[in-house]
């Protein structure tokens, strides 16, 4: 009986110490997008604003629907609404994301 509780406690352990570095993931990208929200605050009227920060933000999470959609919720919170579309087309385009992120989001631009 304390065998069998030790092994499924030890499986249990192993399958929350494989998925952690999976959830992890989720957040990094919140984390990322604080440098760029402080390079377009810090600068609301310049196009080009964070734009090497956007560039590398956007080649380190060009597969995550949750990362472009939180991108294209920073330029909608700045009024750059041409940027936010960009954005939302992008992921309702793309074949391999689900779209729906896509598509609250350009409800929220025309909106």
């Amino acid at each position: 009986m304390i065998m069998k509780t030790k092994k499924y406690l030890l499986a249990g352990a192993l399958i929350l110490s494989l998925s952690s570095p999976a959830l992890a993931q989720s957040d990094s990208y919140k984390a990322a997008l604080n440098p760029i929200i402080s390079a377009i605050e810090a600068a609301p009227n310049d196009v080009n604003a964070g734009k090497n920060l956007i560039k590398d933000y956007l080649k380190t999470y060009k597969k995550d629907e949750q990362a472009l959609t939180a991108l294209g919720n920073v330029y909608l919170a700045q009024r750059n609404f041409t940027e936010a579309m960009k954005i939302a087309n992008s992921i309702v385009s793309n074949k391999k994301m689900n779209g729906t992120l896509g598509y609250l989001l350009l409800g929220d631009i025309v909106a």
